[in-house]
């Protein structure tokens, strides 16, 4: 009789164990873009991918404003796979789903993105300098050498001059490397990691989806074609492939960063910028005294071209100081400015040794031209770290949006309500915060008005009426009154939002607030 009851026990339990799994809901495992990703351009595809096989029952993308965006869906097992089908501007997006899980239970969510980087982006970099962004400079640097001085050697030697073929192994090996590592720092960026987050794979993720995929891309590029332009060939083809891969630099460093946010003219002005800084740069190559690879193929440089490159890149320099500077005032006003200072200070002291060069022979000659060498270098180390600083006139841009939306941070909150769970409340509070996103405090207490302090504590916002799944977000303890803090989290349409706050207690003690909040397109 006991063998039996054991026997019919085990079964019940084996058949419990083995329909649990199925009581469980979809849960979503990862999203292409990640939630809370910045990017820096539009993504073409999207991805979601569940622990089990899902049905959708509805998807759609919203902008900032609630606009849907058109998109085409294909499911596979656990992977909602997609296409953007419109040009997306820089701002705020949610991607919002509906699914049915495999016991049949509907299961919704959100996640959402930004392309593009708000003002407070930019008034952050300029109070500090954080560690990831040292190696991004040091990156960045590594960069700049590797790629104009690989050009720069096979240029030299194409022209009969000197070769160091060692050397310029040295550079490709080195730019190429720095091409990789810029995609791991950009990405360090976005998600706001430390320099051990590369040993992972996010970071790498999210940077390939940022522009500095293209410009790794570029620069791989364009040192494979300046090589292939060393193999013995005619000469049109291999001054064709270096031309072309001295395009592809160009367009690698042209078409990012503070610039590109100017306008497609002050791309290309800094597209001549940097082509002609390539054929200064590059001429380093040319003091190492090695055999050339061809000295039958020379192309003439004479002492008027060189001219026209160092002017060229002087003028093309000033004017996008100018466009950066944007107003007098801010001439040696930020860190940026100094920076730039002191990279032009350099440039002048160039110039100087240059003219005096041409008065000295012998080894006083050799110091000049050393002396030269060793500027320009730091010439690049300075540009890389204008690349990680805030130009003056986007933090005059960004300065002036804060100031104008100071006033709607001050207004009467659009929600303030105290909210009762059992012997517990918590009193909420949302207003609006800057460039339209909205600030969330809520406060805890028992019914005695003694203070709560739950963790975690969750906030969830669902629009049912622009069929927008929960927005799940972690709310941060703040330092005063023991407030919960959520600042600057997008709704992206108008309309009634269910706002639920969830705390835990304990372990075992779940409380949930809910309340309902009204907004405006």
């Amino acid at each position: 009789m006991a063998r039996q009851i054991f026997g019919a026990v085990g079964l019940l339990m084996l058949v419990l164990l083995g329909a649990a799994p199925a009581s469980a809901h979809a849960v979503l495992e990862s999203a292409t873009p990640s939630d809370r990703a910045v990017l820096q351009e539009p993504p073409r595809q999207f991805s979601l991918r569940f622990d089990e096989p899902v049905v959708v029952t509805d998807l759609r993308l919203v902008d900032q404003s609630g606009r849907l965006l058109s998109l085409t869906m294909t499911t596979a097992d656990r992977v909602i796979n997609g296409t953007i089908a419109e040009n997306m501007a820089p701002g705020t997006y949610t991607l919002s789903y509906r699914v049915i899980s495999g016991d049949g239970h509907p299961v919704a969510g959100a996640v959402q993105f930004q392309i593009g980087a708000g003002a407070e982006h930019w008034l952050a970099a300029e109070h500090g300098f954080a560690a990831w962004q040292w190696g991004a400079l040091l990156t960045r640097w590594m960069l700049y050498l590797g790629a104009f001085l690989t050009w720069g050697s096979v240029w030299s030697g194409l022209r009969g001059k000197p070769f160091h073929r060692q050397f310029a192994i040295l550079c490709t090996v080195a730019g190429g490397i720095a091409a990789i590592l810029e995609i791991g720092f950009q990405g360090i960026g976005m998600v706001r990691g430390s320099i051990t987050a590369l040993a992972g794979t996010e970071v790498w993720r999210v940077g390939a989806a940022t522009s500095e995929g293209r410009v790794a891309a570029l620069i791989l590029l364009g040192l494979v074609l300046s090589w292939l332009s060393t193999q013995p060939s005619a000469a049109s083809t291999r001054y064709g492939l270096l031309v072309a891969g001295s395009l592809a630099i160009v367009l690698a460093l042209a078409t990012t960063g503070h610039v590109a946010a100017i306008s497609w003219l002050a791309c290309l002005v800094l597209a001549v910028h940097v082509s002609v800084a390539i054929l200064w740069v590059g001429s380093i190559a040319s003091l190492l005294r090695k055999p050339a690879i061809s000295p039958e193929n020379r192309m003439p440089y004479s002492a008027l071209l060189q001219k026209a490159v160092i002017w060229i890149t002087i003028a093309a320099g000033l004017g996008l100081a100018c466009w950066q500077i944007a107003a007098p005032s801010m001439v040696l006003a930020t860190i940026y400015s100094k920076v730039l200072a002191a990279k032009a200070l350099t440039v002048l002291t160039i110039l100087l040794l240059m003219v005096a060069n041409r008065h000295f022979q012998g080894a006083a000659r050799k110091a000049l031209a050393g002396g030269q060498v060793v500027l320009l270098v730091a010439v690049l180390g300075l540009t890389a770290a204008l690349g990680q600083l805030t130009p003056p006139r986007h933090l005059l841009a960004a300065q002036a949006d804060s100031a104008s939306r100071q006033s709607a941070s001050d207004q009467i909150p659009l929600l303030q309500e105290m909210v009762h769970d059992r012997d517990a409340m918590a009193e909420i509070e949302i207003k609006r915060g800057e460039e339209g996103n909205y600030d969330l405090v809520v406060q805890f207490a028992d019914l005695t008005g003694k203070p709560l302090d739950p963790a975690p504590v969750t906030a969830s916002f669902r629009n049912d009426e622009a069929g927008i799944g929960p927005l799940t977000r972690d709310l941060s303890p703040a330092a005063e009154n023991g407030a919960y803090r959520l600042q600057n989290i997008r709704l992206p349409a108008g309309g009634r939002w269910q706002v639920e706050i969830k705390a835990d207690l304990s372990d075992f003690d779940r409380r949930i607030f809910k309340a309902e909040l009204t907004t405006t397109p």
